[in-house]
């Protein structure tokens, strides 16, 4: 064989050696990066990492943090200012019991007030919710939603792909507006698990409730739509 030839054979190896090693490493790349974007892209975060560290009432059963069952498809859970105050929360399997529950507690509320505290949250808050991105409620950026047409606020928010606001609200200001405000673990309100939706849960919280850290309730970092009502 000839010495031009024997060179060109090793020259056309390397390059292919090079290529490979192109392809493998751009692939691990783009592997990494879904694995660190999937909150962002997909708009939810898997339903297996949600964390609460309060006991959940779920479809009239108390269960403990660490004895919640896993399920498949959405739940709903449901903060009222009671609730809060006793350190719990409520869970629905069904959205329709989930709904006549939060309507219930709004008009208990509005009859009866629950404390002292209650009163002093209901004469504070606002004709809007206000979301914060700091746990605590101490950032300086803040997101509005109101249903007031002179507000200037979105009545609702399908999605929060923009300034680095999805999955990164920490900190809620219900509107005293005699609505829950609805914060969806996904876009667009999807409450059934698909591609982009791998945790359709959803929390309702009961209008003049201030949730300074939404942590407890394992919903911290894991708003991607926002609506007022049911």
């Amino acid at each position: 064989m000839k010495r031009t030839t024997r060179l060109f054979i090793t020259v056309s190896s390397l390059l292919c050696l090079l290529i490979v090693g192109f392809i493998a490493h751009g692939t691990n790349r783009l592997q990494r990066q879904g694995t660190n974007d999937v909150s962002t892209d997909r708009g939810s975060k898997s339903s297996s990492h949600r964390i609460i560290k309060v006991p959940v009432i779920l479809d009239g059963v108390e269960y403990q943090p660490n004895d919640l069952p896993d399920s498949a498809s959405g739940r709903t859970f449901v903060l009222t200012l009671e609730d809060q105050e006793k350190g719990v929360i409520h869970g629905f399997s069904n959205y329709g019991q989930a709904v006549e529950f939060t309507m219930r507690a709004m008009a208990a509320k509005e009859s009866n007030r629950v404390s002292q505290d209650a009163v002093t949250a209901a004469t504070t808050c606002q004709s809007y919710s206000r979301f914060n991105k700091v746990r605590g409620d101490g950032g300086s950026d803040n997101l509005f939603v109101s249903l007031d047409p002179n507000s200037g606020f979105p009545q609702l928010y399908t999605n929060l792909d923009f300034n680095g606001w999805n999955n990164t609200i920490s900190a809620v200001a219900a509107a005293c507006n005699g609505y829950p405000t609805g914060i969806y673990s996904c876009r667009d309100f999807e409450s059934n698990q698909t591609f982009t939706c791998e945790d359709p849960d959803r929390m309702l919280i009961s209008s003049g409730t201030y949730v300074p850290d939404l942590e407890p309730y394992g919903f911290n970092n894991r708003t991607s739509s926002i609506k007022f009502g049911f």
